[in-house]
Parts: C-alpha cells; structure tokens; sequence
C-alpha cells in the first residue's frame, strides 16, 4: 500500500492539533466535517452536539482560534439544552411540543385535556400516541418551511420518514442533480417547541442545495 509519509505527519499534526483544543474547552461532543466551503458554521443541537463545517483548508490552529473564540455561547447553548432535557425527563409527565402533560389512564382513546395526557393502559400507548403527533406535526411543519425555503429554487418538496434515534435528530439523502430528496426526523423532536422543529427541518433542507 502506497502512503504519502509527508502528508501523513501532515495529518497528524492536524488532528493533535485539535485533539489540544478539545482538552482546553471542556468535555464537549464534537461533529467535526471539513467540506468546500469559505466560512466556518459552529451550531449547538438539542442532542448536545456541537456541530462544526470548516473548509478544507483551514489549519487547526486557525480552527481552534475561531472555537474558542465562541466557547461561551457554545457552553452558555449546552447549558440551555441540558436544563430542558432534565426537565423532560420524568416518568409520570411528558412534553409536547415544549409543553408538560401529566400522563393518566383511562379506557377510551388517547386524548389531551387541558394539562393532562390521557392514554390506555396499553404498554405502548405514549409511544404510539406520541409517534402519531409527531407523523402530524412533521408533515405540517415541514410544508410550511419547505415553501419559505424553495422560494428562490426549484426543489420537489423531500419525502419524509421518522426514526428513534440517540445521536441524529436528522437527515437528507439527496442525489447531486435531483431535485428530490428523502428527510429523516427522529421522532423524539416531538418533545420539543415547534422553533427547534423547525430548525432541524431547515438544516436538513439546506443539504438539497450544499
């Protein structure tokens, strides 16, 4: 197998560079992606996922410069997201939407009553309940931002499909060329206000074009 040796410590240097960085602001997940572009984007997701786009040819050190120089607002945002998930996190109440329910039984159809979340006293009836609210609301939502998006395009509005998952709170697959594309949201989304919907859904829109 053929190795470039020069480019290899090139690249090690590179990612020792940023491992240092890593030990000076904090304990903190990063999704780093180096792709054709001209500025740096930093973004915090609700996930507690700082999420960095950087061109190609950027240096470390000028990476590490323009992250730390953000290191507030990214730990200030973690924080934000971290009160709202212990927040979240009860086995008697749900959220909806940003909002509490108390969740109680009762023969009949799922149904919401003022602040009360009345199911069955099926095993999945919250996960079922809460998947169907979201199937809506993700449909909904995403007509809306798809029509302020394609304003100034000509994209077919993307299919769409729900998933659990623990680490993405989307995706777009998307062929280079096409018009159409497929987004995935993470059903648990459904928790949150309709503002951070809403940004996950416009992030994912933004791939049919970058």
């Amino acid at each position: 197998m053929y190795c470039n040796f020069k480019k290899y410590q090139q690249l090690n240097k590179y990612l020792f560079g940023i491992y240092k960085m890593f030990e000076k602001i904090g304990n903190i997940n990063f999704d780093i992606a180096f792709t054709k572009r001209r500025t740096i984007g930093i973004s915090v997701l609700p996930t507690l996922v700082v999420k960095v786009r950087a061109p190609t040819r950027i240096t470390s050190s000028k990476l590490e410069e323009i992250i730390l120089d953000k290191k507030d607002w990214i730990l200030k945002k973690l924080d934000e997201f971290k009160t709202h998930t212990k927040q979240m996190k009860t086995e008697t109440q749900t959220f909806i939407l940003g909002e509490k329910f108390n969740i109680t039984t009762a023969k009949g159809k799922a149904k919401i009553e003022g602040d009360n979340l009345i199911l069955s006293d099926s095993k999945n009836a919250l996960k079922s309940f809460l998947k169907q609210k979201a199937i809506e609301v993700f449909k909904e939502r995403l007509k809306v931002c798809f029509a302020i998006f394609n304003q100034n395009y000509d994209f077919e509005m993307p299919n769409l499909v729900l998933r659990c998952s623990k680490n993405r709170l989307g995706s777009m697959m998307h062929k280079t060329g096409t018009k159409k594309g497929l987004m995935m949201l993470n059903i648990n989304l459904i928790h949150l206000e309709l503002k951070f919907i809403d940004y996950v859904i416009f992030h994912e829109l933004c791939h049919l074009k970058y």
